[in-house]
C-alpha cells in the first residue's frame, strides 16, 4: 500500500514537471503542488501507521528526528518573526523526508519506467514547443548559453532533467546488475545538458568513495566534501558565462578566457543578457570580484541570517538582503537552499545539516556506497541549486525514494562480510 501511493505521487508530480513552468498563478501552483504533497504526507503517513503503536516504531534513527525537530521549530522562528506561512515549506519538505524514507520503498521499477517517459516526454514537448532545449545537442531553440553549444533536457527545466539524469546514472553505476544499459542515456543528458552543477555533484560522489576507499570514513569523509562543494562553487563562479558584445550577438566566454586573451568582458545575468555598464558599475560584485553568482549569494543570505541569528529575517528578509543590483537573483534557481533557510528561520536551520550529516554517517557506518552517494548528491544539489528543494518537486521526491530504497538494502556493491552477519543474528 505504501508503495503503491508514493508510485502514485511520484507519477502524478512527474507530469506536472512539464506544464509547471506556464503556471503563473499562485492559487493553481497550491491546488496543484502543495495541496497534493500535503496529501502525500498525511496519505503515507497514515499507510505507515497503520498496525504500529508507538512513535519509535515509526521514526527509527537520530537524523529522522533531528527533520522533526527543524519541521517544529521552524514555524516557531517564523511565527515569532511575524511571517508564519514562511517555514511552511521548508517543514513539509523535512516531514516528507521522514515519512518516505521510513516507507522503504523500491523504486527501481517506477525509475525505468519514469526515465522511458522522460525521454519520450523530451521529444514529445520540444516538437510541441514546451521543452525549448531539445532531445538532440543542435535542437536548443532560443539563444544558447554558450556560444555555439546547445544543451538537451528531459524537461523544460534544465536543471531538473541534470539532477534526474545524474541520479539514474549514479543508480546505474552503483547497482549494475539491470540497470547497465541505463548508464549510456542517462549519461547522455548529464553530458549534454552542460550543467556545472552536475559536474560538481558528480565529482563530489566520486571523491567521497575514493575516501571511503582509502578508510578516510564517517564525519571526517562528509566534512572534505562540504568544504570540496564550497571550493567548487567558489571557483566555479571565478568563471562564470559573460559576454563579448559583437555586433548584435554575445559570445559566451568567461573571466577566465578574457583574462589569458586580455579581452574586455561584460556579464550577463542569469537569464543570458548583457548586463548594462551602469548596473556593472553599481553592483557590489564589481567591487568584490572573487564572489560572482552562486557565492554573492550565500554571502548575502548569510549577512541577513548574523543580523538576526535567533529567528532570521524571514523569506521577504531573505530577498532583499539581495541587493536589487544583484545579477543572480533571489528567484533565479541559483541560490542555496541551505543558507537561504538559515537567513530566513535562523540557526534552527541547523537541524537540516545535523540531520544530512548523520544520515550520511549512517550510511558510510554500513558501507552502504548507494546511500552515501545519494546523500551527497542531496547536500550538494541543495547547496548550488536550492530551488530543487521544494516539496513538490517530482526530482527532489524520487531522490528521496531512493534513499529509503538505500535504507533497505545493506550494501549495494558487497555482501555481508561474517562479522556483519554474525552480528545480525545477535
Amino acid at each position: 500500500m505504501k508503495g503503491k501511493i508514493l508510485t502514485g505521487f511520484l507519477s502524478y508530480f512527474l507530469f506536472l514537471s512539464y506544464i509547471h513552468p506556464y503556471l503563473q498563478s499562485s492559487n493553481l501552483v497550491w491546488m496543484l503542488f502543495v495541496a497534493p504533497a500535503v496529501l502525500m504526507l498525511a496519505g503515507l503517513t497514515v499507510a505507515i501507521c497503520y498496525g504500529r503503536g508507538t512513535i519509535s516504531a515509526f521514526v527509527e534513527f537520530d537524523w529522522q528526528w533531528s527533520f522533526i525537530a527543524f519541521a517544529l521549530t521552524a514555524p516557531v522562528a517564523a511565527l515569532l518573526n511575524h511571517s508564519p506561512i514562511d517555514a511552511a515549506a521548508a517543514s513539509l519538505l523535512a516531514l516528507l523526508i521522514v515519512v518516505i524514507t521510513t516507507t522503504r520503498a523500491d523504486p527501481l521499477r517506477f525509475m525505468i519506467v519514469a526515465f522511458v517517459f522522460c525521454i519520450l516526454g523530451s521529444v514529445v514537448t520540444y516538437h510541441l514547443g514546451i521543452n525549448q532545449f531539445g532531445y538532440l545537442p543542435w535542437q536548443e531553440a532560443a539563444n544558447p548559453t554558450f556560444a555555439g553549444i546547445s544543451r538537451v533536457s528531459l524537461f523544460p527545466y534544465l536543471s531538473d532533467s541534470a539532477f534526474f539524469s545524474v541520479l539514474i546514472l549514479i543508480a546505474a553505476v552503483i547497482l549494475r546488475r539491470g540497470y547497465l544499459l541505463l548508464i549510456v542515456p542517462s549519461g547522455y543528458f548529464v553530458y549534454f545538458s552542460y550543467s556545472r552543477t552536475a559536474l560538481v555533484l558528480l565529482a563530489a560522489v566520486a571523491l567521497s568513495e575514493f575516501l571511503s576507499r582509502i578508510r578516510l570514513r564517517g564525519s571526517a569523509n562528509f566534512i572534505v566534501i562540504v568544504v570540496f562543494t564550497i571550493v567548487a562553487v567558489g571557483f566555479a563562479d571565478r568563471i562564470v558565462p559573460t559576454a563579448i558584445a559583437v555586433e548584435k550577438y554575445a559570445f559566451g566566454t568567461s573571466i577566465l578566457e578574457a583574462r589569458l586573451t586580455r579581452r574586455s568582458v561584460v556579464p550577463i545575468d542569469s537569464a543570458g543578457n548583457v548586463v548594462s555598464a551602469e548596473l556593472w558599475a553599481n553592483h557590489k560584485d564589481a567591487k568584490d570580484p572573487h564572489l560572482g553568482g552562486r557565492a554573492a549569494l550565500w554571502r548575502d543570505h548569510l549577512a541577513a541570517f548574523a543580523s538576526s541569528p535567533l529567528i532570521g529575517v524571514g523569506r521577504q528578509g531573505a530577498i532583499n538582503a539581495i541587493e536589487k543590483t544583484a545579477i543572480d537573483s533571489s528567484t533565479s534557481g541559483t541560490e542555496s537552499f541551505f543558507t537561504r533557510i538559515l537567513a530566513e528561520v535562523g540557526i534552527v536551520a541547523v537541524f537540516i545539516w545535523i540531520a544530512l550529516w548523520r544520515l550520511f554517517v549512517h550510511f558510510d557506518r554500513e558501507d552502504n556506497s548507494f546511500g552515501r552517494a545519494l546523500t551527497i548528491a542531496l547536500v550538494v544539489g541543495g547547496a548550488i541549486y536550492g530551488s530543487s528543494m521544494v516539496p513538490y518537486n517530482f526530482v527532489f521526491l524520487f531522490h528521496v525514494s531512493l534513499i529509503a530504497y538505500a535504507l533497505k538494502i545493506s550494501s549495494p556493491i558487497s555482501a555481508p562480510t561474517t562479522v556483519q552477519h554474525l552480528s545480525s543474528l545477535t
